[in-house]
């Protein structure tokens, strides 16, 4: 379920974040903890972002150019 306190454009900025986070190298854990923290969310509500995006394939996923992927914020 989405999360209902924020807004999708805000919901699509914290998934992008958390991708780019992991794709970096930062492990899944820390790099949830860095979002959670910098947005002031719950795990559960995270959780919710997240299975949303992938659901949905917010960009950066099936984005093929990186570039792309920042139009998209």
């Amino acid at each position: 379920m989405a999360s209902k306190k924020l807004g999708v454009n805000n919901r699509k900025a914290i998934f992008i974040q958390l991708v780019e986070l992991q794709d970096s190298g930062i492990t899944v854990r820390d790099s949830k903890q860095q979002i959670l923290d910098k947005f002031g969310i719950e795990d559960e509500e995270l959780q919710a972002i997240e299975d949303e995006g992938l659901d949905q394939q917010w960009p950066p996923l099936g984005v093929a150019d990186p570039k792309l992927a920042k139009a998209a914020r």
